[in-house]
């Protein structure tokens, strides 16, 4: 054996291994958000993050309640699937929203951030603002109007 490769031979394979798919596995996540403002304020608001592999058959999503200063929370919702990506806004009363993926309900508060999720659909969600949606390969919020948001790439 030369000298070059026992030095090669004696260099930890695990750690090398590690990192290297590390690096690739964060290359391959694709992930991207989209939000609601209230009334147009960058403070008052629900953001939803949705982030998948492409060994996975769905979506991992996370929504983000903002009322800055008060409060600012990220909570996990459950997976979704990746084909048809749709999850509905509704609101039946002042900074109280609720949302529907499938056949997942939750209800949120802006007034401290919290989500809880619903054992049985709501009889009234109230009224629809609209949904978060796939446009275009990206995650975009369609209001009743028909208007999109912008998507927000996240860069890791």
């Amino acid at each position: 054996m030369t000298k070059w490769a026992g030095r090669w031979l004696r260099v930890p394979v695990v750690p090398v291994v590690s990192i290297v798919l590390a690096v690739l596995v964060t290359g391959c996540a694709r992930e991207d958000a989209a939000s609601y403002n209230i009334d147009g304020d960058q403070n008052l608001g629900i953001s939803l993050l949705r982030e998948t592999y492409p060994w996975r058959d769905g979506w991992d999503m996370k929504l983000v309640t903002t009322h800055v200063p008060e409060c600012l929370r990220r909570h996990a919702l459950k997976p979704a699937p990746l084909k048809p990506f749709i999850v509905e806004l509704f609101q039946p009363e002042k900074q109280v929203f609720i949302l529907r993926q499938g056949s997942n309900w939750y209800v949120t508060e802006l007034g401290q951030c919290r989500l809880q999720p619903f054992d049985t659909p709501p009889p009234a969600p109230g009224l629809r603002l609209g949904a978060f949606v796939e446009k275009n390969g990206a995650l975009v919020f369609v209001d009743e109007a028909g208007k999109a948001g912008s998507s927000i790439r996240i860069n890791r």
